[in-house]
């Protein structure tokens, strides 16, 4: 799954204020890392902010359509393949129809065409 943001831990507050913009860089050898570095962190935002949002807590993949996709855990992804497959409403239906299903249903994690494919 994708993020729009990211938080990395590290040791090193001049890297870090580096990386944010904070501190100039200097060094000739961090320069080297610094500049590939910035171009994947610009990168990634143009890539990857536009594909999700946020409404409240709850993360949601923005869909072909527009349509608002709820990014859920492994734990509900669960328990909807269950209800799809073998629920009330269930048929036993092939792993493409399911994960075509759950996507109808409004909900998105990045393993549902795998995660469908093992229960058959």
């Amino acid at each position: 799954m994708g993020a729009c943001e990211v938080t990395c831990k590290s040791d090193s507050q001049l890297v870090v204020n580096q990386i944010k913009g904070e501190f100039e860089v200097k060094e000739p050898l961090l320069q080297k890392y610094y500049h590939p570095v910035s171009n994947l962190i610009a990168r990634f935002k143009r890539k990857q902010c536009v594909k999700y949002t946020t409404i409240g807590q709850d993360l949601y993949k923005i869909g072909y359509s527009r349509s608002l996709l709820k990014c859920i855990t492994k734990e509900q992804a669960k328990y909807i393949l269950e209800e799809i497959h073998e629920g009330a409403c269930g048929n036993h239906s092939g792993a493409r129809t399911m994960a075509a299903k759950v996507l109808r249903a409004g909900y998105f994690w990045t393993t549902v065409q795998s995660d469908c494919e093992e229960m058959h």
